[in-house]
């Protein structure tokens, strides 16, 4: 929106128009949050690659499904569906 304007009224392409938006004061508050948010994505692709692992490990192994669950604190569906992911991966 404020790009559109921006561009109209200095008559240059909306691709060369680039809007940033800093709120005095909260610049530091806002910074957390975004690091915070960039530590829980990585977290949460850790811990998918490492339940990948263990389940496949633990599958290798014989362990059934129901037994993986408990062992990893999640549903026996939520393991039927990541070694579908990874069956699928490995193709």
């Amino acid at each position: 929106m404020a790009g559109d304007a921006i561009s109209g009224v200095l008559d240059v392409p909306l691709e060369d128009v680039r809007v940033s938006l800093h709120v005095q004061g909260a610049d530091d508050t806002v910074s957390r949050a975004r690091e915070a948010r960039r530590a829980r994505d990585l977290a949460v692709s850790r811990e998918r690659e490492a339940l990948a692992g263990a389940i496949g490990a633990l599958v290798e192994i014989g362990a059934g499904r129901r037994d993986i669950a408990l062992l990893l604190g999640i549903s026996h569906q939520r393991v039927s569906q990541i070694s579908a992911e990874r069956s699928r991966a490995a193709v």
